[in-house]
């Protein structure tokens, strides 16, 4: 199956209508360089997907790792075993502290 320019075209411009909440357009304006018989350089206009960044990567990280969070204090137990927590922290206390409030926590999500 062959796909022409002119379909890819139409296909592209039918995903950027349907994308188009999260596209922005920034101008680039090249530089000329200082090369001689270049006086000016076109600017030009590109679509730049706006979600595409580190702080939405870390969004992205941050939300799953709320979401694998366990719900029930024997899940979590299973999951981050206290031997293992406290020898990462270096804190018995914090683990009786932590664990009912991440439990909270995702029962309210």
């Amino acid at each position: 199956m062959t796909i022409d320019s002119q379909d890819q075209l139409a296909a592209v411009h039918s995903l950027n209508e349907k994308a188009g909440l999260f596209l922005s357009t920034i101008q680039i304006v090249p530089e000329n360089g200082g090369e001689p018989g270049v006086d000016e350089l076109e600017a030009e206009d590109v679509h730049v997907f706006v979600l595409n960044s580190q702080e939405f990567t870390e969004l992205q990280a941050y939300l799953a790792a709320a979401i694998s969070l366990p719900e029930s204090k024997e899940k979590f137990e299973c999951r981050i075993p206290r031997d293992d927590f406290v020898s990462y922290v270096k804190d018995e206390g914090l683990y009786d502290v932590y664990y009912p409030t991440q439990v909270a926590m995702i029962m309210l999500t």
